[in-house]
């Protein structure tokens, strides 16, 4: 999230307000901030620190059963419980996408 927001700032800032930004962000934050700026709206934290934790949980749960078994990290199967975490990655990044474009 720090290297495409400052990025952002730093483009808007340069830029300033265009006619596709005031009509992007509306009058009155166009009269808030006249020189323009990189602008996110809040969204939903609840959601998404739901879906982290949950997934988060998982792949904790995981390496800690794993780890009571003696293999953690290794061991038989490692190719698939390297595969339910990328799955959970993906898992919550479709999740996310989709409760943002909702």
């Amino acid at each position: 999230l720090g290297l495409p927001w400052l990025l952002g700032a730093i483009y808007w800032t340069m830029a300033g307000p265009t006619d596709e930004w005031v009509s992007r962000n509306g009058a009155e934050l166009a009269a808030l901030y006249p020189s323009g700026g990189f602008i996110v709206q809040a969204g939903s934290l609840a959601y998404s620190v739901t879906v982290f934790s949950t997934g988060a949980f998982l792949c904790l749960g995981t390496v800690t059963w794993r780890g009571r078994l003696g293999y953690a990290l290794g061991g038989p199967s490692k190719m698939f419980i390297a595969a339910f975490f990328v799955c959970l990655w993906l898992a919550y990044i479709t999740l996310s996408i989709m409760n943002s474009s909702a």
